[in-house]
């Protein structure tokens, strides 16, 4: 268990493996065993030459200095690990993370994770809107997909999951990949499960809850990979907590499905490819032309119950600034919105 203040905040980590599987240290085991033997014998004839030495100077034996064994690899089974942060103000979590999965595999010197079989990621925060994004910590993943105000996350996929850990520093980029009917849930606002008893000040305040910002969102795919940024307000320190890290690129491919609301809109995607660019701000749409299978683009009003004709071609370019969305090639239906 470990467990970091930042501020009047805490965050507690805790990794839990059911079973741990040869961790590797920096020299096999056979290597070990004779360089341990090798190490012995020359110890044993060190020792007593600093005797004889002490004895004769008059001066004691300086103490041997100790040998350190950095772990290089480590394979677990049934692989939990949770990050908590708390606001001992309110006296409760404010941000919690959890990583599952079946095996899990740690390259400590390839900086690298990656896990076999379902693994399902799984985030809360309950932060004010504008709360402090520094604060959040640990698994850099789920906080960089969690924006501000109260938010739940969730991502799974059926085969298996790579992050490799960029290098420290104020340009640190991670990189990940979800591989196998991968399904990423997000609900913000009034869309949180069990809002009011996680945020008891909430509970029946209709006013403060019509307030927050609501969103629900989900994503369906063969594969998903990530790319996660430093947030440029932390170059100074020439560190970055995971916690600091926020999504700058995505990109989903195969049998692409996207549901997006946010308030009373509603937009849908059926593609065989999406990509996301934070810096141009925009969402690319494509299809498959060696499968003749055009990308779509839905919208409709909730409240009004408004559905727009759906767009059709071979790929679209969602601008995010003004909400328009631009087709390239053949286009059919609408795309003015």
């Amino acid at each position: 268990v470990k467990a970091v203040r930042t501020g009047l905040r805490e965050t507690r980590q805790r990794v839990r493996f059911a079973q741990v599987l040869t961790p590797t240290l920096a020299v096999e085991p056979h290597a070990q065993l004779a360089l341990a033997r090798r190490w012995g014998r020359t110890m044993i004839a060190a020792r007593q030459q600093a005797r004889r030495s002490a004895d004769l100077l008059g001066t004691q034996e300086t103490p041997r200095r100790s040998v350190r064994k950095e772990p290089l690899r480590l394979e677990a089974r049934k692989a939990w690990i949770v990050s908590e942060t708390f606001d001992p103000v309110r006296q409760r979590r404010i941000v919690s993370q959890e990583i599952t999965a079946p095996e899990l595999l740690v390259e400590f010197p390839a900086r690298t994770i990656r896990t076999v079989g379902e693994t399902i990621l799984g985030m809360t925060s309950l932060q004010p809107p504008g709360g402090d994004e520094a604060s959040r910590e640990a698994l850099g993943l789920p906080s960089a997909l969690i924006t501000s105000g109260p938010t739940q996350a969730a991502l799974r996929c059926t085969k298996a999951m790579t992050y490799a850990l960029g290098e420290e520093g104020p340009e640190r980029v991670d990189s990940v990949i979800f591989e196998g009917d991968v399904l990423f849930r997000y609900v913000a606002g009034r869309q949180i499960r069990r809002l009011e008893e996680l945020m008891p000040e909430l509970a029946g305040d209709s006013e403060a809850q019509a307030r927050l910002a609501d969103r629900n969102t989900r994503l369906e795919a063969q594969r998903l990979a990530l790319t996660l940024a430093a947030r440029s307000n932390n170059a100074a320190d020439g560190a970055v907590n995971l916690g600091a890290l926020r999504l700058a690129w995505l990109s989903a491919t195969g049998d692409v499905y996207v549901r997006d609301q946010i308030g009373a809109g509603v937009r849908e995607i059926v593609a065989e490819q999406i990509e996301f660019d934070r810096g141009a701000s925009t969402v690319r749409v494509l299809g498959d032309a060696g499968k003749n299978k055009l990308a779509q683009i839905f919208y409709e009003n909730a409240q009004t119950g408004r559905f727009d004709e759906p767009a059709r071609g071979p790929a679209f370019i969602i601008f995010l600034d003004t909400n328009t969305v631009k087709a390239e090639g053949g286009v059919s239906g609408s795309v003015g919105r």
